[in-house]
């Protein structure tokens, strides 16, 4: 919560980390000249006692270690030979021969018969209680074993499990460590009575106890803290504490870790031949430091939540609620407030006001542009069309069929462009144009113009998606539809009924990577579209797709001519200038 408040500059947290650093030396110097003694003598006890501990079980984490270092070098040739008894158990025989230090060892394999061992005899396991749990949570282990099956003497069994090729737990093998070689040793440099010692395992079993110490003959689990278990110490770790034991005994503990997460050992001393008194006086003079720091900072938070930090909030409300809608009260809200602050709400109210004028103003600026923009389009689409009407009229005077095709040609280019200026007067944004609308309209007028001119029954297949272009590529893209579909209709109508009557196929879709690609199919006498390839038409077509930085490709395939164009979306900006 502290995190979260700093990273969102809270000023309530940043004012008290202000004035307890403005506290703090008041009170560390407060501290300081009382508490330097008791706290060094803390120290040094707890230091003291957690090395005693350390020292008096330095034999017994060295025969462990050993235990578990030669039980890692022994185990993968055990595991090899485990189908040959005979030659496993000769291998474990040398090995305690050699190694002097255990009275046993063994390997048993999951089935739990034990073949391999230290003497050669074999013994079932399977049915004693801890297997099926050594099995169901393979891991290392030392465990005490008070009248040994094998050994026939208490002993400190090491189990170590033992892998397969494959990664299954193929058995364990035990080392087996007399309890009479384990005595913890006392350090004669130290003077005073030997600590009360007590070793045990994760599981919370009691492994030693030290028969040198002041509670020789007590029973080990009267030896413990108030309230706690060994299982519950030895997932604490390591560490040194004060606390009363069992016997109502006010002692200092000490928990060292001999083998890191499987045993540990508990050593105690009386508290007040540690502390002698010290923690008692560090806790009272060190109260009344951290009760004037609370008491200061609560009165100081209190005054500057009174009289600023709510007018802040309030401001702010009133800020985003004027982001958001626009409004603002009526009347100022900060009753009672400061004048500084009254004045911020005061700046705060102007600058509102000053900014929903300049925003009305805009807007009605922008509505009239808009409107004019709009006007001009539509008499641009008017003046367009009509030209093209007269050109219509014009081309019913000719006689010449081919000056009337011309004449058709620039009619279905000014259309093009007319179609623009229309999409342009209708659309809500001046600054894009539905493409597709535009290609569509343009498509099926000059499918039209075709039909009643007496050109055949012109069908068309048309499909184009709404793509939004700018201005400039749009007219492009128009006058390339229109010399397209132009240079269709011919061809279509040249192709005699049978083609006449095939549809003309127009697709315009998006593609992905931004890009958008333009097909129009339509019938054809075979040899014609090579003829017409080097026409005005076709020729402002390839200049129109260099425009547009397009990919053209045009193909005639058994009576069918297709034309495809290939081009990038928003690649083409129009510059801005200042006119």
């Amino acid at each position: 919560m502290v995190a979260r408040a700093w990273r969102t500059r809270s000023l309530t947290l940043r004012v008290l980390v202000l004035l307890s650093l403005a506290l703090m030396p008041l009170g560390a110097i407060s501290v300081w000249q009382t508490q330097r003694i008791a706290a060094q003598s803390v120290a040094r006890a707890e230091a003291a006692l957690r090395s005693r501990t350390e020292h008096a079980v330095n034999p017994i984490q060295a025969a462990l270690e050993r235990a578990f270092g030669a039980a890692e070098a022994l185990g993968p040739t055990i595991v090899t030979l485990a189908e040959d008894p005979a030659a496993c158990s000769a291998r474990i025989g040398r090995f305690v021969a050699e190694a002097g230090s255990y009275s046993y060892a063994a390997f048993v394999p999951a089935d739990g018969t034990m073949r391999c061992s230290a003497d050669g005899r074999e013994f079932d396991f399977a049915a004693t209680p801890n297997f099926a749990a050594s099995f169901a949570d393979p891991r290392a282990s030392v465990t005490l074993v008070p009248d040994g099956p094998l050994s026939g003497r208490p002993v400190l069994v090491v189990s170590i499990p033992q892998s397969d090729g494959e990664g299954a737990v193929a058995g364990f093998l035990t080392l087996s460590v007399p309890v009479a070689d384990l005595a913890p040793r006392p350090n004669p440099e130290v003077e005073g009575p030997a600590p009360s010692l007590v070793v045990f395992n994760e599981r919370g079993q009691v492994l030693l106890q030290d028969p040198a110490g002041s509670d020789e003959g007590v029973a080990p689990e009267t030896l413990l803290p108030r309230d706690r278990t060994f299982t519950a110490l030895a997932r604490g770790g390591e560490g040194s504490f004060s606390d009363a034991d069992t016997r109502g005994e006010d002692r200092v503990f000490a928990v060292v870790a001999i083998v890191p997460d499987m045993v540990y050992a508990l050593s105690s001393w009386s508290r007040e031949a540690i502390w002698a008194g010290s923690f008692d006086k560090f806790v009272l003079t060190g109260l009344m430091p951290v009760l004037m720091w609370v008491a200061s900072l609560l009165v100081a938070v209190l005054a500057l939540e009174r009289l600023v930090f709510r007018h802040i909030r309030a401001i702010g409300r009133q800020m985003r609620t004027f982001a958001g809608t626009r409004r603002m009260l009526r009347q100022p809200m900060l009753a009672g407030a400061g004048a500084e602050i009254g004045a911020i709400e005061s700046d705060f109210r102007d600058m509102a006001q000053s900014i929903l004028q300049d925003e009305a103003a805009l807007e009605d600026n922008l509505r009239e542009k808009n409107i004019l923009l709009k006007e001009v389009h539509h008499r641009v689409k008017n003046n367009l069309q009509l030209i093209s009407s007269i050109m219509n009229m014009q081309a019913r005077r000719l006689s010449s069929r081919e000056a009337r095709d011309v004449l058709r040609r620039v009619q279905d280019r000014v259309m093009g462009l007319a179609a623009v200026h229309r999409s342009l007067y209708m659309s809500p944004d001046l600054g894009r144009i539905d493409a597709g609308a535009v290609v569509g309209d343009l498509a099926r007028q000059i499918a039209l113009t075709a039909r009643t001119g007496g050109a055949g029954a012109i069908a068309l297949d048309l499909e184009a998606e709404a793509i939004s272009l700018p201005p400039d590529e749009a007219v492009t893209l128009s006058l390339t539809v229109s010399e397209a579909m132009t240079n269709a209709v011919e061809q279509q109508a040249a192709a005699g009924p049978e083609g006449a009557s095939r549809p003309i196929l127009l697709r315009l879709r998006r593609e992905e990577g931004r890009r958008a690609r333009l097909v129009i199919e339509n019938a054809c006498t075979p040899g014609r579209a090579d003829a017409t390839a080097d026409g005005l038409g076709l020729q402002l077509v390839r200049a129109f797709a260099r425009q547009l930085d397009g990919e053209l490709e045009m193909a005639e395939r058994e009576g069918t001519f297709r034309f495809e164009l290939a081009f990038p979306l928003d690649h083409h900006r129009a510059t801005g200038h200042d006119y």
